[in-house]
């Protein structure tokens, strides 16, 4: 497992990836995390989806890997991301 990160609006996001040993190709999941952000947790759930043959990331909706063990952080963090959260632009989105 390794630290992937990724520019969006002026802030690093930086998540862990893990990669099947075995030659691909792959599935991919994505591991969203709680709201007290990348916890341990999270990346032990992306090395055991690798172990089951996943390409697995685990995101980051804070930057900088942040997490917190106080909930009152936490809510201080997520707050932002829910009152204005940025539509997800998918090329494939509304096709049938």
């Amino acid at each position: 497992m390794r630290a992937i990160a990724f520019d969006h609006d002026g802030t690093t996001l930086v998540g862990q990836i893990a990669i099947p040993e075995k030659r691909g190709p792959h599935p991919a999941v994505m591991v969203m995390h709680t709201a007290h952000g990348l916890s341990e947790m999270m990346r032990e759930r992306v090395r055991r989806l690798s172990d089951l043959g996943y390409v697995a990331v685990a995101t980051d909706m804070y930057g900088g890997g942040e997490y917190h063990t106080d909930p009152k952080s936490a809510g201080a963090s997520m707050r932002p991301v829910m009152r204005s959260p940025t539509p997800m632009q998918v090329p494939w989105a509304g096709r049938a």
